[in-house]
Formats: C-alpha cells, structure tokens, sequence
C-alpha cells in the first residue's frame, strides 16, 4: 500500500493525473480474516472478545461525521448497520438479560453461547469530540473489529436458520426513523455438512449437566419465554431514546410505538397503546385514563427483576427510587441496599447473604461462565459521580 501511495505521488508531481487517479482506485485493500482466524481458533473464544468490541462499535454508531478528525459519515453508516444487525439477533434469541443505565450510557448484558457479554452503548445527544484523542488508533481498533463481526454475526445468524445480512424495509440513517420492525431476515436451509459444523460449537450436555453451572445460570432465565411485556404496547416519548428502549421491550415480547409529534399525533390515539414511556412532569401531559404512564427506569428495572414492578413507584413526576446495579451480587460482609430488600420483597423471595456470598465465591471460579464482577468497581464510579 505504501509503494502503491509513493506512484501515486510521483504521478502527481509529473503531472499525470489520469494514472494518479486510477493508481488510487487499484490501492490494494488489507484483508485481516487470517488474523481473526489465528486470534480465535474456536467460536467461544471469539463470543469472550466482544465485550469492547461491541462497546466501540456502539461509541462509533453514536458520534458525528467530523472533516477534521477524518470521521467519514460512512464509517458511521456501518457501525450503525453492525450495531442494528447484533440487536436483531439479541432480540430473536432472547438472549439479553440485564440493563443497566448510567452516567456514561447504557450497559446491555447478553448470554450468546453460554458465555456472558456485556457493552456500553451511549446516550443518543450530541457528542462533543475531544481533541486530544488519536482517531486513528480506535480506526484501527475499529477495522479489526468489524472484520471480527463479520465473522461472528454470520456464525450466530445461522444458528438461528437466518440469513445475513438481514434486509431493512426502509433504509434510514436517522436514528429517530428507524424501527427494528423493519429488519427482514430470511430462513436459511443448511445442509447436513453444515449442520454438523455448527455442532462443533454448541455447548456439551455435561456442560450444562454440572450442578455449579446449573445454580449460576439459573438466575438467568430465558427472556423469550419469560415475556415479562407480552400484550403490552408502549408509546415512546420524544424525550426517551427510542432505538435502546425499542430494544428493551421488544426483547421482552412487547410492541413499541413513536411519534416525533408525541401527544398530539395520530399514533399516540391508537387505542391498542397500553403504556406511555415518558421523562416529562405530570402537568405537562395529555392524560388518558385508559393508559399507564411511567418513567423509563421502569422498563430497565423489569427486565433486570424478571417481573413488571408496581407502577406506583414510577409514575410522571414523581421521584424514583434507586436504579441498582444488575452486576452487583449482594453480600453479606457488605451494605444491602434498602430497595434490594423491597424488591426481595415484591417477589416474594427471602434475602439469604450467606447464600449470595457463596455464589458470588462460586462465580469466581468460573469466571468464563459469569463475567460480571469486572464491572463493579466501573458501576461504582457511576454512582459516586452521580451522587456530586
């Protein structure tokens, strides 16, 4: 590529234009497949790999194009597109598990594989970009990682019998405009030869046989047959961001519907919305008594208690209580929270720290089951920097 850059050039300085250019547009591509392939030599390694994979990825999909910093809003596209493409799966699969908001943006965990993978995906407003960070470095990170998700997107899509690259009905860039209804995927027909290929990477039987692995992943029911939202339609509100929220419900078998013109739209009439995400005071809304209306939070923390929480605590307005931390086991040397012990409560389940301590020695020696504990000290942070 170098010396393809350096005839480039000396085309330039001789005026030949014409060769310039189509030595630019013969500019040999790299190819990092052979890395991807040296760096994991099974599928559970490269799933244990996209914790910051997936986190920078999602960094990307939310900055804006930048002529300075060489951002090309194509670069921007793709991350996006990547990022819309593993939700979908996520939302097929059934296989998020916890949420969990913060100062820096939203933490998502999945279960892909048996394994645990957690990303941050920010807040949707304007970024403002620093000027003392290198772009190019996290460009190379980012070219790596994206041939990585190639890799790993078709590998998961055809587990679930699905094509990739999905289709979108309607191809947008506006994050507001866009809808995961409109992903089309379509069923893929694998041979036997294939079917026996993907075997190679299912999880053995004795695997899930073992009492330790069955105590720690019981915890983390399916979501897909939970359907915590099932026959449940929510209005989104302006104010609340819609692609990470749409994500939520319909992962938990809800419907979601949106309008940029919020209470006085056509949308917000249908009769068959049950529920009005909002963010605004009480006053300032259009109430309807056939409908509930709640705060955010509370959809985060109906996924992480696996159960739809009294809607009393969350109403338009009124102050809410404390947002815990999914990745937090409680422990009995340790503070138990007051809201722990009510939501212990609400389902009806006793609070054992004897017990949640010993889990919490357990998930330790199996630290490629439940990768968690990393995140304890980050969470931490948040919450002290919430608190100034």
């Amino acid at each position: 590529m170098k010396v393809h850059q350096k005839k480039s050039k000396r085309a330039v300085k001789l005026g030949e234009v014409t060769k310039s250019k189509g030595l630019l547009k013969r500019m040999p591509k790299m190819d990092l497949s052979h890395i991807i392939k040296e760096r994991y030599p099974t599928f559970t390694d490269a799933i244990r790999d996209l914790d910051d994979c997936l986190s920078l990825i999602n960094l990307f999909a939310h900055l804006p194009s930048h002529r300075m910093f060489k951002i090309p809003a194509a670069r921007i596209q793709k991350c996006q597109k990547v990022q819309r493409e593993f939700n979908y799966y996520c939302l097929n699969s059934g296989s998020l598990k916890k949420v969990f908001i913060s100062i820096k943006g939203i933490y998502f965990q999945c279960e892909i594989e048996g394994q645990m993978v957690i990303w941050v995906q920010p807040h949707e407003f304007s970024q403002n970009l620093p000027y003392d960070v290198d772009y190019r470095v996290m460009f190379t990170f980012l070219e790596f990682y994206d041939t990585l998700m190639k890799f790993v997107m078709f590998k998961l899509y055809s587990t679930q019998n699905m094509v990739y690259p999905p289709s979108v009905l309607k191809e947008t860039v506006d994050e507001q405009n866009f809808s995961y209804n409109s992903i089309v995927t379509e069923s893929s027909n694998l041979n036997q030869e294939d079917k026996a290929e993907d075997n190679k990477y299912q999880i053995s039987d004795e695997f899930h046989s073992d009492p330790t692995v069955k105590k720690l992943l019981s915890k983390n029911q399916n979501s897909a047959q939970n359907g915590i939202f099932t026959g449940m339609v929510f209005f989104l509100s302006s104010e609340v961001p819609r692609t990470a929220f749409e994500f939520m419900i319909l992962a938990y078998g809800g419907k979601t519907l949106s309008d940029c013109d919020n209470f006085e739209s056509e949308t917000y009439k249908d009769a068959s919305i049950t529920h009005v995400v909002t963010d605004r005071p009480a006053q300032s809304l259009n109430l309807d008594s056939r409908r509930e209306y709640i705060q955010p939070q509370w959809v985060a923390d109906s996924i992480n208690n696996i159960m739809c929480l009294p809607l009393a605590d969350y109403k338009p307005g009124k102050p809410l209580p404390p947002h815990l931390s999914p990745f937090v086991v409680a422990n009995k040397d340790e503070y138990i929270p007051d809201r722990l012990k009510e939501l212990h409560a609400i389902k009806g389940e006793e609070l054992d720290e004897e017990s949640s301590g010993e889990e919490e020695e357990e998930g330790d020696d199996n630290e490629s089951l439940v990768e968690e504990d990393y995140l304890e000290e980050e969470v931490a942070y948040d919450a002290e920097a919430e608190l100034k």
